[in-house]
């Protein structure tokens, strides 16, 4: 069975980047891509995938336990915090009801640089069930996982159940150290000589994790921290307070259901006139992450189909990028 892709959109806001990471995993992949959303944003999705509507799918007996038990924030951005976590449940009931095998998701903002028929028969010879890219010990960022079957996805889920206010990137660390089911994906070259401290404070028990299998795949997976240094921040995310008190005066008037739009029109307008007005936007540098992405330089090259890739350099050496976070959701910046 060839391997599939299970993307998640939960809300009534449509994110338009969805198409730009759809397009983008096309671009490298000839594969069944699953698309989980309302009914109401089906006309909005441009490329040929399987789309399902989050209603029609039989829900798990995890998943309706979820529904019944969350306590999370739903209020903020439209219930983000919510669905971030309740999206696992959804890839668990996708999973089970079409019966599929070897299962990758990405999150929205993420951009996809490699064949995941190649990432699949390496996870398949390694006999890896889940893997997830770390960037400390106590959170992944789940930008680029894979699912061999629902086998530890389910029992993930069921774990989650118990905190009834944690976010995933916390849930899937927990579950880890508890359980060592997931396979960490590589995040840096195993000959990083930086110290692995974030620039909080955290620490590491085991450096060599964030390298693990590199042998293996012979190149770095992003959990964010590309990404943000290569595209900055999600502009919600930042606060400049001339810009700031412009939001804030123009949120007052906005609905609700409108204030994304809203937000990602402010966030193109005001990166233009930073341009119009010679303003270099600053790289961002994770404060989270152990390793300060700093120390590493970028560059894009042509494959032999003449796509552009990311690699990262470290001592004049270069080092494929498989996928980008892009957490200032600009994705059409990042196409190949």
């Amino acid at each position: 069975m060839k391997p599939s892709v299970v993307l998640v959109h939960l809300g009534d806001f449509f994110i338009e980047y969805l198409n730009d990471s759809i397009e983008q995993i096309l671009k490298f992949n000839d594969i069944q891509i699953y698309v989980v959303t309302s009914r109401i944003h089906f006309e909005k999705i441009t490329s040929n995938v399987h789309l399902l509507c989050i209603d029609d799918i039989k829900k798990s007996d995890n998943h309706i336990e979820f529904i019944q038990s969350s306590k999370r924030n739903r209020d903020f951005r439209g219930g983000f915090w919510n669905s971030v976590v309740e999206r696992f449940y959804v890839i668990e009931d996708v999973i089970i009801e079409h019966g599929l095998r070897d299962v990758f998701h990405f999150e929205n903002d993420v951009m996809i640089y490699c064949d995941l028929s190649i990432m699949n028969r390496i996870m398949n010879d390694s006999n890896i069930k889940m893997a997830a890219p770390f960037d400390n010990d106590l959170r992944c960022i789940p930008s680029f996982l894979y699912f061999r079957d629902d086998e530890v996805l389910s029992l993930f889920n069921k774990y989650a159940l118990q905190f009834e206010n944690y976010n995933e990137m916390l849930l899937i660390a927990m579950f880890n150290k508890q359980y060592e089911l997931i396979h960490h994906l590589p995040v840096i070259p195993p000959d990083f000589r930086g110290e692995l401290k974030s620039k909080t404070g955290l620490t590491t028990e085991d450096g060599s994790v964030y390298y693990k299998n590199f042998e293996k795949f012979n190149s770095i997976f992003d959990a964010a921290a590309v990404g943000q240094y290569l595209g900055g921040i999600d502009r919600r995310n930042v606060k400049i307070k001339f810009i700031d008190k412009i939001f804030k005066r123009i949120f007052r008037k906005v609905p609700r259901q409108k204030t994304d739009k809203v937000v990602n029109l402010l966030s193109i307008f005001f990166e233009e006139l930073q341009k119009a007005i010679f303003i270099k936007p600053r790289r961002f540098v994770n404060e989270r992450a152990l390793y300060d992405i700093s120390l590493f330089e970028f560059t894009w090259e042509k494959d032999e189909s003449g796509r552009s890739v990311p690699f990262m350099i470290y001592h004049k050496r270069k080092i494929k990028v498989n996928n980008l976070h892009i957490h200032s959701k600009r994705l059409s910046r990042f196409r190949s």
